[in-house]
Parts: C-alpha cells; structure tokens; sequence
C-alpha cells in the first residue's frame, strides 16, 4: 500500500466573511414560480445562444472552437446532477451550472443574473429539453416546485450540506478502493488524469475529447466539495466516460469522494470566479499613473477595500485590486482550468488608468489582450448584434497601440466612429508576467467613462507561446497491424489535419480565455480616505 493520505478537504469558496462568492446555490436556490419563464428566451438569446445555439443543439457560432463542445440540451443529458442516473436533472442543477459555470469549460458563471432571471433562463432550458426528459414514456419534471430547495433523497442519493468526515480507516479504504473500482485506470496512480486508459477514452457524446479529470488542480467541474464528488461517483458523468458507481456502499462513495479531494495540489483554497465589483477611486496630489511599473500599483493591496454593498440581494465586496480568472476557450489534457490575473484602476479627475496583469511564460510576439466594455452584461465573446460592447485590443507586437472598436458579435469587429475613442498603451514584463497599463481621458466625447459612471467589463487573453488550435497526434500502428487498417488511420489523421487547419483560419482572431462580466465604478472618493 502506498503512503497514508491526510485529507484536507478543500472549497473553492474562499473569501472570508459574508459575499457574492459564498453565495452557493446549494444553499440560496433561487425560486419559481408559474412566471418565471416570461424572460427565457429573451435572456438566452443574449447570452447563450452564440455558443448553445439558437435552438439549444449545441451548435452556436462559437461550437467548433470549443473545447468541450457546448451542452447540445435537445439530448435531455446534463453531466452536473444530483438525480438518480435514471432521473432527469434538477433545476438546482441547471441552476448551479448557470450560476458557478463550469470550471473546465468555456461555460462562465452568471452569478450576475438575478434571481428571477436565473428562474427565466432554467425554465427556457428545461423547454429545450423537455422532448428528451422521458423515461419510460413518462415525463420527469426537473423538481416538482412544491420541493424545490429541500434535501432531495432517492435510494443512495443523498443531497445533504453535510457527510461524514474522513477518517485515517475511511481513507485507508479509500485508497484501496481507488484501484478496485477502476478510477487509477483514467485518472491515475497520482490522480492527474493521465492513468493507461487516458488517452484511449473514446469521445463524449457531444463528438468533443474526452478528457480523464485531474484531481491535482483541485478544480471540479460539478461542484467544490466532497458532496458534489460524492454525487458525481454516485450518478456519473452523463455522455462522459465517467461511470456510475450504484454498487458502492454509501459510506464508500463519501470514502473516495474525500481521497479524491486529497490528490489537490493547491496551497490555498480557490474562489469561484463569479462576478465581482472593482473600483477606480481619485489619486490625491499627483497624476495617474503613466507607466505599468509605478509604485502606486504594489501599495493598493494594503490599502483598505470600499465598503460592503448588496447586489441582486446577496453581499458583495467592491475590490481596488480585483482577482480575474480566465477561463480557457479550448481545453486541453495539459492545460490549467484557470489563469489567473488581476485589475487594478485609479483616476486623477481627468485620466482614468487601468491595470492589467497575468501571467505568461515567456513574451511572444502572439501574446493578446482585450478588454471589451458595456453598459451592461452581454454575450461573453464581443456581444452580439442587438448588444454590441466597445472593444480595446492590446497586442505584444504592437505594445504601445490600442485597437478600438465596437464589436457585434465574436466575428464582427468595427472601427469606432465617428471618432476613435482616445485610449493609449504601455506594456511591461515583471519577471513571468505581463503588466498593461491603459489610459483614456475621462468624459467627452465618451461619456460611458466619467467619474460617477457604472459599467460592465470583461476580458479576453491569448498567449502566444501556446498554438490556438493544435495538430492531432500522429497516429500510433501496431506492429501486426493490418495495412488496410493503417491506411484508415492515415486517412483519418489527414482528415484532422485539414479540420484543424480551416478551424486555426475561422478563428484566428479569437483569444484562448476569457472572463466573466464584472462592474466597474468610477467614483470620486479618494484613494487614501481620511
């Protein structure tokens, strides 16, 4: 038997005291009633269907160049359950898919809707997926509303706050039974997905990779905890390679869900990138900064934050330093789940700059920032054409140029008229990482950007020392290996290459990771109150 695991059970919800990112909807789900599908389709219009598809098969604009595919509803099959294997999802299941994201995926948290537009958009989802949510030619709502929010049992399934904790037997079991259920198979001895069967899984069922989780990065795609592992060994992964696993004991299932956790390589517990607030407060006695190395950056942490408020009902702590986690677009076996960066603004009454940082491994020429603003939240990848965002676009190559433009939509990109809006660049490497720093005079001709304003913005990143659309392997031949069976694989592979050639062309201009909308204030408090 290998070492003894002590498990520390980590969440990704992680900031102290009360705010947005504690906001779980395992705990606050949202409620229904007979109108809260009066907005649906409205709302997934605006911010679904680039990527679902109008219809919601999964086949939106964005579809070929994500990495998962996206969700094709019409199929009725929804991976983050917590319903029996023969049950259709919940709609706290849809609801935590919309409000959490999916951290290893393109699917990004929409904590920014409200309760009752969340309630809109889970009924228009439920619509899409109504033909499929049969069986035995019996409908199975996704929860009756009479019980929606109480702790859903059925046989096994147990969808408690709580579970028992582990303990130095459970965990020994545990270890064990890592081997005998299968899972060292896809996820491995050291649980970082690359077991023997790995690379042999065939696709989902959406025709996407599939790709053995990596429990090291202590990220999750069904939920932050040991209950959400619990429920994933339980019911399995829906059109994933991931089984259900009915013949284990209760107790067993909370054993492994917790040896699973342990695999975690991170030091510090990870937030849930839900959308945030960050605040441009007045520099007092000079000017804004002007360059990405000035000190004034490296003080803001220690300074004291802006103080509490409420939004949509739940608390929210404005940021003068505002984590960002940008969340790949393509997903990879090597590829992280997050990158993290930061933001950072500050004005002097008549400049507003902003700050950027993330990290990046080396300075490419390839190496692409984009900020794109709005009045409010819009489709994630340049809005659409009814909700078009302002678009800034920083490249490595050109550091000291800012492109700005409108965009409408992930392919429709203008030159802002009838004037460009006046935004300047100066970029900056400190040790692996890129600081950029832009800056736009406050007011007219734009007066989005006046101190008093509120508005949205999110990001789009792309390093350049990572192609954004890989070749595929080479194919492997066994040594007895028919040749008629050779030549299909060589087929096949030139068949990839020629796909993944138009698709690099198609998408040339997309970033690789992007962020979720957050609020941005101009305000006229100082930066240092008295």
């Amino acid at each position: 038997m290998g070492p003894m695991r002590f498990i520390i059970v980590i969440t990704l919800l992680a900031v102290p005291g009360p705010s947005r990112q504690e906001a779980d909807v395992d705990s606050n789900p949202v409620e229904f009633t007979a109108e809260s599908n009066g907005g649906g389709p409205a709302l997934y219009a605006r911010f679904c269907m680039g990527c679902h598809g109008e219809n919601g098969d999964g086949r939106g604009a964005l579809a070929d160049f994500l990495l998962p595919r996206p969700r094709n509803f019409k199929s009725g099959q929804f991976k983050g359950r917590s319903s029996p294997p023969d049950h259709a999802p919940m709609r706290y299941d849809v609801q935590r898919s919309i409000t959490h994201g999916s951290p290893v995926s393109a699917m990004l948290s929409y904590s920014f809707l409200d309760p009752g537009s969340t309630a809109a958009l889970i009924e228009h989802v439920r619509d899409l997926s109504a033909s499929r949510l049969r069986i035995g030619g019996v409908e199975h709502d996704l929860q009756p509303l009479a019980t929606f929010g109480k702790p859903y049992r059925s046989g096994n399934f147990v969808r408690a706050l709580g579970g028992p904790l582990p303990s130095l037997e459970s965990q020994a079991r545990a270890h064990l039974m890592y081997r005998s259920a299968g899972c060292v198979q896809c996820h491995g001895e050291k649980g970082d997905g690359r077991g023997p069967a790995a690379a042999a899984l065939p696709p989902t069922s959406e025709g996407s990779p599939n790709f053995a989780a990596d429990f090291t990065q202590g990220v999750y795609s069904g939920g932050p905890n040991a209950r959400h592992l619990y429920l994933r060994i339980s019911a399995g992964v829906p059109g994933a390679a991931m089984p259900a696993h009915p013949g284990l004991s209760v107790a067993d299932r909370w054993a492994l869900s917790h040896y699973v956790l342990g695999f975690s390589r991170q030091t510090e517990t990870l937030p849930l990138p839900h959308s945030e607030k960050v605040v441009a407060r007045k520099v007092e006695g000079r000017g804004a900064p002007v360059d990405p190395a000035d000190a004034l950056w490296d003080e803001m942490p220690a300074l004291k934050k802006p103080p509490e408020e409420l939004f949509n009902g739940a608390p929210m702590h404005p940021e003068l330093v505002m984590p960002l986690y940008f969340q790949p677009l393509r997903r990879a076996p090597d590829s992280a789940a997050y990158f993290p960066a930061s933001l950072r603004a500050v004005h002097d009454g008549r400049t507003l700059s902003v700050l950027v940082e993330w990290e990046d491994g080396a300075a490419q020429a390839g190496d692409r920032l984009e900020m794109q603003f709005a009045i409010d939240p819009r489709f994630a990848l340049r809005g659409s054409a009814d909700f078009p965002v302002q678009l800034w676009r920083w490249s490595a190559a050109a550091p000291a140029d800012v492109v700005v433009g409108d965009a409408f939509g992930p392919f429709d990109l203008r030159p802002r008229r009838p004037a460009p809006v006046d935004v300047k660049a100066l970029a900056r490497r400190v040790g692996n990482r890129w600081r950029v720093l832009f800056r736009k005079v406050i007011g007219p001709p734009d007066p989005d950007f006046s101190i008093g304003s509120e508005m949205w913005v999110s990001f789009g990143m792309r390093d350049g020392d990572r192609a954004l659309i890989e070749d595929p392997p080479e194919p492997r031949f066994e040594a007895d290996e028919e040749e008629d069976i050779k030549a299909e694989k060589l087929r096949h592979h030139r068949r990839e290459l020629r796909e993944r050639a138009d698709l690099r062309e198609r998408f040339a201009a997309m970033p690789a990771a992007i962020t979720t909308w957050h609020r941005f204030a101009v305000v006229n408090e100082s930066l240092r109150p008295r």
